[in-house]
Order: C-alpha cells, then sequence, then structure tokens
C-alpha cells in the first residue's frame, strides 16, 4: 500500500510539472530540403490548424505549402537584449515593449513572459536576434560627413565696417587728396598741400 502510494505521488508530481510550463509546441516550414524555419508561432492547441490559420492570414506565409507546415515540439530560452541582459516581463507585451519590435499576432506568439523572463523557442531566436540588430541599426543617427573649410568664421571686432561714398564723407580716399578734395584730406596746421608732388601732399611748412 505505501509503495503504491508513493507511485501514485510521483506520477502526480510529474504531471504537475508537464502541464505547468508553457506550450513548447511551434509552427515550423520547410524552405527546401534541409532548411528548416520558425514563423514565431506556437501551436499546442490545435496544433498544425494553428500553423494553418497563420499561414492564411499573412501574405509572409501565403505561399507556403500545407505539406511544407510543421507543428514541432522546442524549447524556450531566455532572450538577450543588444546589451547582453535578460529581458524581465510582467506579460508578453511587455517584452514587445521593451525589445521595441512589433507583435506580429494577437494570440500564439513564440515571444512569452515565462517566470519573469521574455522567452521565445530557439528555432525564432535566431531570427529574433536579426531583428533586434536591425531595429539597433536603423534607429542609429548617421553622422553628417566633415569637410574641409567649412568652419565658420566669427569675426571678434565688433567696430563697424565704413565704406567710403566720396568726397566731403570725412574720409580721405586712397584716391582723394588735399588737391582734389580737401574737405576730406586737407591739411593740419604748420603744413600745406604741395601739389607739385604727385599726388598732391600735405608737407612741412619751412622753417623762417
Amino acid at each position: 500500500m505505501k509503495k503504491m502510494f508513493i507511485t501514485l505521488f510521483l506520477l502526480s508530481a510529474l504531471f504537475i510539472a508537464g502541464c505547468s510550463g508553457i506550450a513548447t509546441k511551434e509552427c515550423l516550414y520547410r524552405n527546401g530540403v534541409n532548411d528548416v524555419n520558425a514563423m514565431g508561432v506556437l501551436c499546442n492547441d490545435d496544433g498544425l490548424d494553428d500553423c494553418i490559420k497563420i499561414r492564411d492570414n499573412l501574405d509572409e506565409f501565403k505561399s507556403i505549402e500545407t505539406e511544407n507546415l510543421i507543428c514541432s515540439s522546442t524549447k524556450l530560452k531566455k532572450i538577450v537584449n543588444s546589451n547582453g541582459a535578460f529581458v524581465n516581463c510582467n506579460s508578453a507585451d511587455d517584452c514587445y515593449r521593451v525589445l521595441n519590435i512589433e507583435k506580429p499576432f494577437d494570440d500564439f506568439n513564440a515571444i512569452v513572459c515565462d517566470k519573469e523572463y521574455c522567452k521565445t523557442t530557439t528555432n525564432y531566436d535566431k531570427k529574433l536576434t536579426t531583428m533586434l540588430k536591425s531595429e539597433e541599426t536603423s534607429n542609429e543617427i548617421p553622422l553628417e560627413p566633415v569637410t574641409e573649410n567649412t568652419t565658420t568664421q566669427t569675426s571678434t571686432n565688433t567696430n563697424p565696417i565704413i565704406v567710403p561714398t566720396g568726397c566731403g564723407d570725412n574720409i580721405c580716399d586712397m584716391e582723394e587728396t588735399c588737391s582734389n578734395c580737401e574737405e576730406d584730406c586737407g591739411c593740419s596746421y604748420n603744413t600745406y598741400c604741395n601739389t607739385t608732388k604727385s599726388p598732391a601732399m600735405c608737407m612741412k611748412l619751412p622753417e623762417e
């Protein structure tokens, strides 16, 4: 009697352990003779019918023949983000939000929240890793190319630039002399305009 009780207890424990985990069957499809790809869908309840439903409703998979669809047992593994860390969660929606990827289906997704960690199937993990790398690359802001001689120089001289406008503007311009524009280039005290020079210029008066 005691031995029977122990046997029943062990069988119950195994049954509970088997039912407590998340379903680990997923939809796969053959792409060639030896190439099998993950669809990102679990198929525990209705088996292959779940795979067919997804195939019929997504353009990505519509070309797959039914005989190439598989509902296969698989294992779950923790998802690692781009920083190499595991992703915590309270629900599967947290996983999609944190990983910043689009949720492809309402149900049966191969990304799940199990024991506070985001997990996916070993087959779909390969595709997911590629998706995360692609997302990370697309979010990078490209740097503008650096070209020479493009630095904008700012003048530190705050004095205004005065442009000569002609005789009478109080500026003795290069073409003006004490002879042709006395107003701007007139000689100072104790000097005179010597017109024998070319151009005319102010000279000091001779001493008496």
